[in-house]
């Protein structure tokens, strides 16, 4: 739920909640584009919504994606996961969900997919990465989606919600 520029946030572990819609997109998008994501289809990926936006490096986001490994693997195992933990968590900006329509949705969800990437080690097991943009944004992306301007209008209305 989006707040007023008046209201305060709440303490930090009670700006995430589990993101509504997302988890059915990304499932939508990876049997849609098999080539582009079916790699990943057995990557656990956790999403969220934070309240107060998504900042990264000083500006505002519609969404990141995190790749966990680790003690956070290990300390986020659950019957959700199969208790395997999870490989990425999906932070998406609460304000921006609320507002965006359904393709900005898709297309938010669908960017933050194109950042994993699975490898198969020698062993025989696996491990995960993050990948790096094309360019600003994927061109699979443009190329589906568009130039993405809608996304920067909104992320521009969002930028003054904590001032």
């Amino acid at each position: 739920m989006a707040r007023s520029k008046k209201e305060p946030k709440p303490p930090a572990d009670q700006c995430f909640a589990p993101c509504q819609g997302a988890k059915e997109i990304a499932h939508k998008l990876i049997s849609k584009y098999p080539e582009k994501f079916g790699e990943i289809v057995t990557a656990h990926i956790l999403y969220l919504t934070k309240i107060g936006g998504v900042i990264m490096r000083g500006e505002q986001k519609a969404a990141k994606i995190e790749k966990v490994s680790g003690q956070k693997k290990y300390l986020s195992r659950n019957a959700e996961n199969d208790q395997a933990g999870w490989d990425y968590i999906v932070t998406i900006s609460a304000e921006f969900w609320d507002i965006a329509q359904d393709q900005l949705k898709e297309r938010v969800v669908f960017h933050e997919l194109k950042h994993t990437l699975k490898l198969e080690k020698d062993d025989g097991s696996t491990d995960f990465k993050i990948v790096p943009h094309d360019i600003e944004t994927f061109i699979d992306e443009t190329e589906i989606y568009g130039s993405g301007r809608d996304m920067t209008d909104i992320l521009l209305s969002l930028t003054n919600l904590d001032e």
